[in-house]
């Protein structure tokens, strides 16, 4: 998943969201502050993961990543 968190989240803020959901940065920040995150187990619900971080208003940008074959 790729996320592009506000300037006003804090690192706290950011590490609290990112354990809750079960996730880890694994690439980032790029040029625009965005992120990509990966699961901390393999079989999660994407579009559901996708839904949940889009309700955070300190989420700017939630997307999901394109899995190359």
């Amino acid at each position: 998943v790729r996320v592009v968190p506000s300037p006003e989240l804090s690192l706290a803020q950011w590490q609290q969201l990112l354990q809750a959901e079960g996730l880890q940065v694994s690439g980032g920040p790029n040029r625009v502050g965005a992120y990509a995150l990966s699961s901390l187990t393999p079989t999660r619900d994407v579009p559901a993961l996708v839904q949940r971080l889009r309700a955070h208003p300190e989420l700017r940008l939630v997307e999901p990543l394109q899995e190359t074959p």
